[in-house]
């Protein structure tokens, strides 16, 4: 992780094809993007406490990294 840049990066927890009508695989990956920020957000709220704060605040998007510290 670089620190300081302007870009960051959050995976999802699984792909979603861009195929078909765009609209159907469109509200998919809003779907996915949500189901994927909430699994991070619980991951962090377990981990928030149990880790060094630098540690937990470079192992975490900074929006879940905020809502922790």
């Amino acid at each position: 992780m670089i620190m300081g840049s302007c870009e960051e990066k959050v995976l999802l927890a699984e792909g979603v094809q861009a195929e078909g009508n765009i609209e159907e695989w469109l509200l998919k990956l809003q779907l996915e993007m949500q189901r994927s920020m909430r699994m991070i957000c619980a991951r962090g709220a377990q981990d928030c406490f149990s880790m060094p704060l630098r540690e937990f605040i470079e192992s975490f998007p900074s929006q879940i990294a905020l809502l922790g510290v």
